[in-house]
């Protein structure tokens, strides 16, 4: 995964796109989706002194805009949309080795997802994305330190810090291709849920804390786990790809990380089906 040459072009078409995506997330009307509402009532707790989002980041900003006497529903959108958003066009732009593709995927698989509602995992994969090209190159320390600053927006950033510890050589095809299946039995497993809120009591307090929300809220609701939605279809595909590639090349450092983390992604997302946030 090398840096990539994009025409000036090109270049103005991404940033006026990002602009207009920018403008329609971080000015939004304010219940236009569940999440904008969850956030408007966790910073209007905070002005009381109730904290319901923990993650540093989402304090800090709330604690700079009331300093500058910014209205910190509307500043919160609009900082997060801007970091998210540029974050992602800068790393299409200059990683990307089809930027219109990579644009095309972005806008009808994850910008409504993320950047238009769940802002906060939004701003964590922008960062993600940012980090992944030192991975590939092997800058573990500018990758860590990326990724500490996605886990300052959304604790689930964690799950980005086993690339670290990939081989950038080495693959055992068969495991990795067999890792998924394996886990594919949770999803059927009946009253699991007892069984994860137990395990998350081993987690970090503040990490434990939000997976039992988590998974109480989804006991509540009935809710189950998306195997059909359209990002995670695009997923399977992706994964599908890469089972055709591997035995017929000598496959790049960048495919061997993903095929590698896609596998480990899916095995958790089966795993935790019990709670699909």
């Amino acid at each position: 995964m090398k840096e990539k040459s994009c025409s000036a072009g090109m270049k103005l078409f991404l940033f006026i796109g990002g602009i207009i995506l920018f403008y329609l997330a971080g000015y939004k009307p304010i219940g236009i989706d569940r999440d904008s509402v969850t956030y408007s009532t966790a910073i209007e707790q905070l002005e009381r002194g109730v904290v319901l989002i923990h993650e540093p980041a989402f304090l800090l900003i709330y604690n700079a805009l009331t300093f500058f006497n910014v209205d910190p529903v509307r500043g919160f959108f609009v900082i997060l949309a801007a970091l998210s958003i540029g974050l992602k066009t800068y790393s299409i732009t200059r990683y990307s080795t089809s930027p219109v593709l990579s644009a095309l995927i972005y806008v009808c698989l994850f910008y409504l997802l993320h950047d238009f509602t769940q802002i906060r995992a939004g701003v964590s994969a922008a960062f993600f994305l940012f980090a992944y090209n030192d991975i590939v190159q092997g800058r573990k320390v500018h990758y860590f330190l990326k990724v500490s600053a996605a886990i300052l927006f959304h604790y689930s950033a964690v799950l980005y810090l086993p690339l670290l510890f990939f081989s950038r050589k080495k693959i055992n095809t068969v495991f990795y291709l067999a890792l998924p299946f394996l886990f594919i039995p949770f999803v059927f497993l009946p009253d699991i849920l007892p069984a994860l809120k137990s395990l998350f009591l081993l987690l970090p307090q503040s990490l434990s804390t939000r997976a039992i929300y988590y998974a109480e809220q989804i006991q509540q609701s009935g809710g189950g786990i998306g195997l059909f939605q359209m990002s995670v279809m695009a997923f399977y595909l992706t994964y599908g790809l890469w089972l055709l590639k591997i035995p017929k090349s000598e496959i790049s450092v960048f495919d061997n990380l993903s095929f590698k983390y896609l596998s480990l992604m899916f095995s958790l997302y089966f795993l935790f089906s019990a709670v699909p946030v």
